[in-house]
């Protein structure tokens, strides 16, 4: 059976990049390959701060607060742990690049993606994650992202050369396409991410999914980075009075104290799953929550980030997966009005662009596959 090897992003404990990871490996491996991600760890330097500092400077209240959500979130750690431990990680640990450089021989081909692989943010770490380690005719791209980081002069003058060592070429949204084949002047296939290559049904068997019980209450499943703001929070609460229960997977303080309260517990990814399939409508401002709400047929509504945060400048992925869908109308701001319609969404024709797209892309990654594994 021929090998290959899988550079993508798996270590965080992050329902989106495990789940894709996971993805990433399943199709690869039922396309009749070994498919083994390759167990390099990104450098993560974090600042440790005294328990009398964050008393001091939280108050006892908030510090309770704290605690009561430190033990829903060391819960949840050991969830993610025991969801990678399922994952094909190769047990030996490669920390350098002359360490891949090393072993590259041992596979018949390699494939870097999904994910921000390709951020520019992670500069430190793209010689690996563009495969320069890996001989020629071996590299394969799978859906890749670059986040939004394409337009600095020097990002430029890196990717435009190292794009064209990459074999097979693709990405997962539209500007990330067309930047592509500006600057390498070379093909890049539109795929969808590793995520939909799975059809629901297929994500329902593989992790044992149960479904709702639809004499119970209806649920609004709310997966946030950060807290809805009490505006909008106000008017999702007028919409679901009575018929709704909203619920959170939850990622702040906040929401780990609600969640508690309602005596619900933690998710790690197969929980994550499981929370999606039974939820009625999905209020998210993720990629991944956009995606998992497109792949299990959920009414969703979803929202952009504050202007002030981190991520804003990343929500191209959102707007390219919509505008492929024709959903751009979805995407709506806090200070947008919604209503119970906000909660229907007719999947027919969505369903059928999603599954042409699932064609298109396993046939890229399965030539690809071939194709590297004659070299």
């Amino acid at each position: 059976m021929y090998k290959i090897g899988i550079l993508t992003f798996y270590d965080s404990d992050n329902y989106g990049t495990c789940l894709q990871a996971f993805a990433l490996s399943n199709i690869i491996r039922n396309l009749g390959y070994e498919s083994n991600i390759l167990n390099f760890n990104r450098k993560e330097n974090s600042k440790k701060k005294s328990k009398i500092s964050i008393i001091k400077k939280l108050g006892l209240k908030k510090t309770i607060i704290l605690l009561i959500s430190k033990k829903a979130i060391e819960k949840q750690k050991k969830y993610f742990v025991q969801f990678r431990n399922k994952l094909p990680i190769t047990s030996k640990k490669y920390d350098s690049f002359n360490a891949l450089k090393l072993d590259a021989n041992k596979y018949n081909g390699f494939v870097t993606g999904s994910d921000m692989v390709w951020s520019w943010e992670s500069k430190e770490f793209l010689d690996i994650y563009f495969l320069k380690f890996a001989p020629e005719g071996k590299k394969i791209a799978y859906a890749p992202s670059f986040g939004n980081s394409w337009s600095q002069i020097e990002a430029v003058k890196y990717y435009s050369k190292a794009l064209k060592s990459i074999d097979f070429c693709s990405c997962r949204e539209l500007n990330g396409v067309k930047f592509i084949e500006e600057i390498s002047k070379k093909q890049c296939e539109l795929v969808l991410d590793p995520t939909f290559l799975m059809t629901a049904d297929e994500w329902k068997i593989t992790f044992n999914l149960k479904e709702k019980n639809h004499t119970s209450k209806k649920i609004a499943l709310c997966y946030m980075f950060g807290d809805l703001n009490k505006d909008f929070l106000k008017k999702l609460e007028k919409v679901t009075e009575k018929e709704y229960e909203i619920q959170y997977i939850p990622g702040t303080l906040k929401q780990y104290i609600y969640e508690y309260v309602h005596n619900r517990d933690v998710c790690g990814p197969s929980e994550f799953l499981q929370r999606y399939c039974m939820a009625d409508v999905i209020i998210t401002n993720t990629y991944h929550g956009l995606v998992f709400s497109l792949i299990f047929n959920k009414p969703f509504i979803l929202l952009h980030r504050d202007n002030r945060e981190y991520w804003v400048k990343h929500e191209e992925r959102m707007v390219s997966l919509l505008n492929i869908l024709g959903l751009s109308d979805r995407y709506l701001t806090l200070n947008s009005d919604i209503s119970k319609k906000s909660f229907e969404l007719d999947y027919t024709s969505i369903n059928n662009k999603i599954e042409s797209l699932r064609k298109s892309s396993k046939k890229y990654l399965y030539e690809s596959l071939k194709k590297v594994s004659a070299v």
